[in-house]
């Protein structure tokens, strides 16, 4: 039967592999933005008279304050079902809009293609980044339950040596606030003064 490696090893291997797809992650959000300052709509959108048009509020350059880059129109495309209802196009469509193999050979473009396909890689790096977050929280526990049992420690009130309540860091009797600092025997003299105040007050 084959053992599992050490639970160090496996820490340490769960720990990489977090790291590499969160490394991914990255490396490709930029890579789609990247690809989408190539396409020409985005050019142009920040060209001189793009700007200017932006001002204005009636271009066809700009959806709100982003560009209306091909990838942009082809997100915001209807096509009809089976039952006659609108629905935004599949996966699969998209890449044949942005391929110039759909119906409007207008959204071709190399650069929002790419960047599409980044997208739909990323879908899949996203599942992987879970996976292993998940498992370096599952190693995190079995981490914890391997750790050895905390020595038992005396109470935090000042000298005293009873041991702690599970949980807390003081003994039953110093529970309270007002009692964790050990009563010391009264002498003659404070029993002395106290009857003097306490005739002072009758």
């Amino acid at each position: 039967m084959k053992t599992k490696p050490p639970l160090a090893e496996r820490a340490v291997a769960a720990v990489a592999r977090y790291e590499r797809a969160a490394a991914e992650l990255t490396n490709i959000k930029r890579a789609i933005v990247a690809a989408l300052d190539k396409c020409p709509i985005t050019i142009e959108a920040f060209s001189d008279s793009g700007m200017e048009s932006f001002d204005r509020g009636h271009s066809l350059l700009w959806d709100g304050t982003r560009p209306n880059t091909h990838l942009h129109r082809a997100l915001q495309m209807y096509t009809c079902d089976d039952f006659d209802r609108e629905v935004k196009l599949q996966d699969y469509e998209i890449r044949y809009e942005l391929e110039g193999d759909g119906e409007d050979e207008t959204l071709k473009c190399e650069h929002c293609l790419a960047a599409w396909l980044l997208i739909e890689r990323r879908k899949l790096v996203r599942q992987e980044f879970g996976q292993a977050k998940r498992l370096v929280r599952a190693l995190g526990k079995l981490a914890i339950k391997a750790e050895p049992a905390e020595p038992e420690r005396s109470c935090a009130a000042k000298e005293c040596q009873r041991y702690r309540v599970d949980g807390t860091m003081f003994c039953g009797e110093h529970q309270s606030v007002k009692d964790r600092w050990p009563q010391r025997p009264i002498t003659n003299e404070q029993l002395s003064h106290m009857m003097q105040q306490d005739g002072y007050q009758q």
